[in-house]
């Protein structure tokens, strides 16, 4: 197996202590590397569980709010306000949380229905027919 000159013999012993040492060092790295991607993806999980019970919750508020928002809009703006007028309005609260937030810390209906023409005159209705009391004079 050897030639006269040994080249093949000391060629193998050297091609097997190469992979004994290659071997053993590319088995640690493997081993970090693959202690690093699931330390990585562990990380991964659970900061996306973590956001996506926050966005769930979040989400989830803002859509009781709105909710709230519409319901008891409907109950204060029957009598006073037309059909048109009120899907308008809980089109709104439907785009804007901000608006249905406000809408649910107005207590008085003086100021709620003054909120709630002002609300609709932005948006370009015509409401100098709604029946609004102004308030008291300042």
């Amino acid at each position: 197996m050897s030639t006269s000159d040994g080249s093949s013999q000391s060629q193998t012993n050297m091609n097997s202590n190469k992979q004994k040492v290659t071997g053993a060092a590319a088995l640690l790295a493997i081993s970090k590397e693959l202690k690093d991607f699931n330390n990585t993806i562990k990380y991964l999980i659970s900061s996306k569980e973590v956001c996506n019970r926050k966005e769930w919750q979040e989400w989830a508020s803002s859509f009781e709010c709105q909710t709230k928002a519409m319901v008891a809009f409907q109950k204060q703006a029957s009598g006073w306000l037309n059909f048109n007028h009120q899907i308008t309005m809980i089109n709104h609260f439907k785009l804007d949380v901000s608006s249905a937030d406000t809408y649910m810390t107005l207590e008085l209906p003086p100021p709620c229905k003054m909120w709630v023409k002002k609300q609709l005159k932005d948006m370009q209705y015509m409401v100098d027919d709604l029946d609004v009391d102004e308030g008291p004079a300042v």
